[in-house]
């Protein structure tokens, strides 16, 4: 597991995993988020690809990496749009399984005037009952392995893999109706964890407290946390914890704004990058991806960061 190097801008690119759902999101627009149980009315809909994998896979292509999905959709309409969507952006497909008889996983999203967004997802267990078929030979050209908590079987078996091959493991710790494989924490190199999925895992409702109670009990994994305008929170190698703000930026829209937060910090993980230095980057990503519209362009170039970099500073 690497954690030294810095460099943020390689000459080739750099090979990453993304495990999980890929999911199409039928975006609302309104000008508020709905408080009662009666008809609403959008300004605007469209559908974009997304799901947690994707929107990672998405920001690692505009990144300038090579990512490599591992999903699995359905033959409806829905898998022939996220097919489509996804062989443009230039992410290999060669891992994504197409069930003909399943139906593609969903969301409904409603965003309103503030960005904010209600999500309702629909998962399909049949679709994604099997774990899948992993050739070991895939591990041999990949520099980070990147899943989930939403297909547990996939990253499970993608980190026990990627952890034989020496590669590092990325762990999106967001909340989750099921329970946790403890083989996904033993093999975890890094954990990020989303705000409300920490309290819960460490029992406890201030986020420091929780973080150091996950360090106690994951000790062997690098921990941070985001918390969206409170930044970012993570432990150092020496046991320190640090906090990198929130960048000040007008939010457009917070969707897939984790995603591609965990996107960008597994690409400077395996471009060789300190895990403080790949925190910084993915913050800085995650901002300007949430200052940009909602749409299936709005992920932010490696020209885009390094302009917006020099800005700030």
């Amino acid at each position: 597991m690497s954690d030294g190097g810095s460099d943020m801008n390689p000459k080739f690119k750099t090979n990453v995993l993304t495990v999980g759902i890929a999911v199409v999101d039928h975006v609302f627009r309104m000008d508020c988020l709905p408080k009662r149980a009666e008809k609403h009315f959008a300004n605007d809909q469209f559908d974009v690809a997304g799901g947690i994998a994707v929107n990672a896979a998405l920001a690692i292509q505009s990144l300038n990496g090579q990512a490599f999905l591992l999903s699995r959709v359905g033959g409806d309409g829905a898998g022939i749009f996220l097919e489509e969507t996804l062989s443009r952006s230039g992410i290999d497909l060669s891992l994504l399984e197409v069930c003909r008889d399943r139906r593609s996983a969903t969301s409904a999203v409603l965003m309103d005037s503030s960005g904010e967004r209600m999500i309702v997802n629909y998962r399909s267990d049949a679709l994604f009952s099997k774990p899948p078929e992993l050739p070991a030979a895939v591990f041999r050209s990949m520099q980070a392995v990147l899943g989930d908590l939403r297909w547990t079987e996939a990253t499970t078996a993608a980190f026990e893999m990627a952890r034989r091959a020496d590669v590092p493991t990325v762990l999106d710790f967001d909340l989750n109706n099921k329970t946790i494989p403890k083989a996904i924490l033993e093999t975890s190199d890094y954990i990020v964890f989303a705000e409300a999925a920490l309290r819960r895992f460490a029992r406890r409702t201030h986020v420091v407290s929780a973080l150091r109670i996950a360090q106690t009990l994951l000790p062997d994994v690098r921990l941070a946390v985001t918390c969206g305008q409170d930044g970012v929170h993570f432990i150092t190698g020496d046991g320190r914890l640090l906090k990198i703000p929130a960048r000040n930026v007008k939010v457009c829209s917070t969707l897939g704004a984790g995603d591609v937060f965990h996107g960008a910090l597994a690409l400077a993980i395996a471009e060789g990058s300190s895990f403080e230095t790949a925190l910084r980057f993915a913050n800085d990503v995650a901002a300007l991806r949430v200052s940009s519209p909602p749409n299936q362009s709005a992920f932010p170039s490696r020209a885009d960061v390094e302009k917006f970099q020099r800005s700030a500073a």
